[in-house]
């Protein structure tokens, strides 16, 4: 007898849960994924309008993100395509090194990020990777944690 939605997850979430179980990963599929974007790109760096400098100033600080940049175009510069997974992947844009490998490399991946409001963002920016509106786990069974927002935090990435 095939079970609703809802009852399936709570017969998942009883556990222990298997990773190769096809009603999980049929779960996580229909769930949880938001399959890679068709339409062109809309980022902010392709525009560079006078208004988004502030939000794509941190490309030109000597602080970390330029540091791993670098070390993210030398380690895989001569390296096939590949798959990437972004945890905290904010608006999809700000931040990601990821972005670059896609772009300049086409690889393709996967984009997690928990929080709502950024990543709603993150799917209007059409990445060409697949989507999780979901957050990674320490432990292999779920459980709830309090997501405490980007925005929420004062870092603004002028959405």
């Amino acid at each position: 007898m095939l079970q609703g939605r809802g009852d399936l997850l709570e017969a998942l979430l009883e556990g222990p849960l298997d990773a190769a179980d096809p009603r999980l990963l049929h779960l996580v599929r229909d769930r949880y994924l938001v399959a890679p974007a068709s339409a062109k790109y809309n980022l902010k760096e392709d525009y560079m309008l006078p208004v988004d400098q502030p939000y794509l100033s941190y490309r030109n600080s000597t602080m970390g993100w330029e540091k791993l940049h670098r070390l993210v175009v030398t380690l895989f510069d001569q390296q096939p395509p590949g798959f990437f997974v972004e945890a905290g992947a904010l608006d999809g844009e700000y931040l990601s090194n990821t972005l670059y490998l896609e772009r300049n490399k086409n690889w393709t991946g996967l984009l997690v990020e928990p929080d709502a409001e950024m990543f709603t963002c993150l799917l209007e920016k059409n990445r060409k990777a697949w989507a999780s509106h979901s957050c990674l786990a320490t432990t292999n069974y779920p459980s709830k944690v309090m997501l405490h927002g980007f925005l929420l935090l004062g870092l603004d990435t002028g959405q």
